[in-house]
Order: C-alpha cells, then structure tokens, then sequence
C-alpha cells in the first residue's frame, strides 16, 4: 500500500486527487496533506480521511484551534514548514500539486529522501531540472508525471520506445485563442481565468493563455524522458481530447486520446505509470486525418522561452520569477495583461549574463528571490508599459 503525501490537497489537482484515493482504499493511505491558505478545508478532508498523520497551512495562528482538537495530528506551518513536513513525515510517494515555484523545494526534498514523486508541479523541472535528475540518480527516487500531455506521453513511450522521429504536444489555445495581439492589451482577469475546457487554478490558467505553459513543458518533457526540444514541437488541438502524439520513422502514429479530466492521469500517476494493457491505453494510426496546426509563436511568443530556458541553468528559475511576479500583479490589478510578457523580456535582458557552473538548490533559492525583487523595482520604476 502506497501512504500519500499529498500537497495542494485543497487545489483542483488534489481535489481530484482525493477523489481517486477514495476510490482505491485498498491500493493508498493519505498520510499527510498541505492546504497552503485553505484551513477550512482540513477539517473536512480529516473527516474523510482519518487515517491522514501530518498538516500543512500557512499561517499558524489559523490553524492552533486545530492542533487542541486533531491531538494525533503533527501540524506544520510558517515559510519553512512545507519542507520540514516533507523531509521529516512517514510517507511511500509525494504527490505534488503544489503551484508554481513553491512546488520545487517539495520536490527536491522528497527526492533527496528517495520517495516517489507523483508530479503536477511543472516548475520543479522548470527550475532545477538537471539538479532534480541527478538527485534521482543518487538517492533513487522516481517522478511520475501528472500533466495530461506528459502522462499520455509516458503511456506512448511506453508503448513504443524506439524510432522516435517527432513529438507533439497538444493546446487548446488556451482562454483567449479567440483574441489577436492587437486586443491583448484590454484583457481583465476575469476573461484570462475563463479557460474553455479545463478547469484549473489561478496561476496555471494564465501561463495557458500566455502559452507559456507549453513552453515549460517542453522542457519538462525534455528532462522527463531525455529528448532534444528539436524533436518536440506545440500543435493546436481546441478540443483537449487528444494529449499527445508520437510520430515514429517509418511514418505511423501513435496517441493517446481521453476527455480532459485529470482523474485519469492522477490514477496513471500514482500506480507508478503502469498498465496490464501492452499498448497503454494508446492507438496507432496508419493514415491520418487528425489536422492540427503548429502552434503560431507570433501570436504566442512565449513559447520560445523553451530554448532560452535550456540555454542557461539559472534561466528556468529567472523567466519563472518574472512570470509568477507579473501574473501575479496583472491579477490584482496592478498592470495591464500585455505588461507580463514585457516584464519577462526586461528581466531576461537584464540577466542576461547571470549564470552558474555546478548548480545548488541554495542557488535556485536565492536566484528566484534575486529575480522578484528585482521584478519589483521594475514596475515601481513603471519600465514595462
């Protein structure tokens, strides 16, 4: 029986998460969770899960009239209290659908212990990607990925291993595949967080819309599974049915197709990506009628910061600053939608020559810190409208 660490139990991955535990009673024990600010969920997720040891919340004034009441429980909380939890509960997989980089030293931590990793935080690869695979090659730990389109790319993989020719993952567009250019600069939050057709938290609805989440899971697929970006490409697939496709040398096809719910690859996920089925689920194609696009990077510029993530160690945690920062600011209001890409430029001229040798999560640390401070002056200096 696997115990469960689930972090972001309150999110919409690990509600869903929750929703597949349930399911499998036999198979998995929830052991901890991490609610970040959503307190008034613990009592709930407590009473359906009994079995659960150990919680995370962020701020410890809300949760001490919990710790008098849930005796059993190891409560953690405060900036460092996600990791303490993570480095020191009883647990057989981590799975970690935190947002953004907060996401990373979770990953990290739990790696360094040799656990499993049931992986819906892109940005733990995104920012330390090489010091990640590294770790799992000391300490023995194993990353299973969550994302729809990496998840349906395992199952290919799987599948059919050898004679990869090209890789392409899907999009919808995102919430405003309908708008130009020219009509980005008006966008309210409101219309960036309406996504046609998946349902997901704040900060990953807007990273879909600015497409720069397709840049990032490029290269997550790239330290997934080792492939150059120059065989991965990003195509327009408006109905979030089809997750990936593998083309392979002699010219067939191979995909996974599934409804876009996110149950199915957290199940994939948490019984460590395996299948009784030879096939996993996909299906080949022959001759093909499946017409999608390549994604238009002039539309959607953002995902050339793939290649320019891969071309330095610290620019995975650089261009991650600058777009949590901006994102963050454009949500409550403080700059205009347009302003996000700006700032991410800006920042991307200005470390330019920030670079490292042997990488360190100290370093990954403090760089993000340097970068949003450095985020901050900017747009009180007004330098990106």
């Amino acid at each position: 029986m696997e115990e469960i660490l689930l972090l972001g139990a309150s999110g919409s991955i690990g509600s869903q998460t929750l929703e597949v535990l349930l399911k499998h009673p036999l198979d998995f024990k929830l052991v901890g969770i991490s609610v970040g600010h959503q307190v008034d969920a613990i009592s709930h997720i407590i009473k359906r899960f009994p079995s659960i040891k150990y919680v995370y919340a962020i701020e410890e004034d809300k949760i001490k009239p919990l710790v008098s009441q849930y005796k059993n429980i190891q409560f953690y909380c405060g900036d460092n209290g996600l990791a303490l939890m993570c480095d020191e509960a009883e647990y057989t997989m981590m799975v970690n659908a935190v947002s953004g980089f907060a996401g990373f030293v979770p990953t990290y931590t739990a790696l360094n212990r040799g656990k499993k990793v049931a992986l819906a935080n892109k940005e733990s690869l995104v920012v330390g990607g090489e010091l990640i695979n590294k770790l799992i090659k000391e300490k023995k730990g194993a990353i299973y990925p969550i994302d729809s389109e990496h998840s349906a790319l395992t199952r290919c993989l799987k599948a059919e291993p050898d004679n990869i020719k090209s890789i392409y993952l899907t999009t919808s567009g995102g919430s405003l595949r309908n708008l130009t250019l020219s009509h980005l600069s008006t966008v309210t939050p409101a219309q960036a967080l309406k996504h046609p057709t998946w349902n997901m938290g704040k900060l990953i609805t807007i990273e879909s819309s600015l497409m720069i989440n397709k840049a990032y899971e490029l290269v997550e697929a790239h330290y997934l599974y080792d492939m150059p970006l120059s065989v991965m490409e990003v195509v327009m697939e408006p109905n979030s049915m089809i997750h990936c496709f593998v083309k392979y040398s002699d010219g067939h096809i191979r995909l996974y197709e599934s409804r876009p719910d996110m149950k199915e690859p957290i199940e994939f996920a948490l019984y460590g990506c395996t299948s009784t089925d030879k096939n996993y689920g996909t299906k080949v194609i022959k001759k093909t009628g499946y017409k999608f696009p390549l994604l238009d990077s002039k539309r959607y510029p953002a995902i050339m910061y793939a290649p320019t993530i891969m071309s330095k160690k610290l620019y995975g945690v650089i261009i991650n600053a600058a777009v949590e920062y901006g994102i963050n600011e454009f949500l409550k209001g403080e700059i205009k939608y347009t302003d996000i890409e700006r700032l991410i430029s800006v920042i991307i001229k200005e470390f330019e020559d920030y670079d490292a040798g042997d990488i360190s999560l100290e370093d990954i640390v403090m760089t993000d810190f340097i970068v949003r401070e450095r985020c901050r002056g900017i747009l009180k200096e007004n330098q990106v409208s």
